[in-house]
């Protein structure tokens, strides 16, 4: 998981994230708190996992 922006793909930097590397089964749900200096640039979530291909996620601000 990764905060990037929308349009370069680049990860925004630095971001803190309350937990890394997780685990979510099938039916489950995980919440992940973010951390960042917000600026005007439109950010997206970044996922992908050994079972997953990349999506990209928009965030609700």
């Amino acid at each position: 998981m990764s905060l990037v922006n929308e349009q370069t793909r680049e990860r925004v930097l630095p971001t803190f994230y309350d937990d890394n590397y997780i685990s979510v089964s099938p039916g489950t749900e995980k919440r992940v708190i973010l951390e960042y200096k917000p600026d005007n640039q439109k950010t997206v979530i970044s996922i992908e996992g050994w079972n997953l291909p990349q999506k990209y996620i928009s965030i609700e601000k």
